[in-house]
């Protein structure tokens, strides 16, 4: 879970329970099990939404799959960190 082993998950939450205290402990724990719910909800949403996206496109998947890349190198920009639009 997370990368950590039991000692690690125990020392970080015999931190949290001295400095929250015994009585906010539960309720803290309470939202941090909702954000991550709805962390993964979300997730899985866009993720079932691209999926049906491409599956139900009627064109070659290595032509969808080079869309994708065209569109990470557009999002990554030029590497010399200039826009490259020719405007000052």
């Amino acid at each position: 879970m997370f990368g950590i082993n039991g000692f690690e998950f125990l020392i970080i939450f015999l931190f949290a329970f001295l400095v929250f205290g015994p009585e906010r402990l539960p309720a803290i724990g309470r939202v941090i099990g909702r954000a991550i719910r709805q962390f993964r909800r979300t997730r899985d949403e866009v993720s079932d939404l691209i999926r049906d996206e491409v599956i139900g496109t009627d064109e070659d998947p290595e032509s969808v799959k080079e869309t994708f890349r065209d569109i990470e190198r557009m999002l990554e920009g030029p590497s010399d960190g200039r826009d490259g639009g020719g405007r000052r």
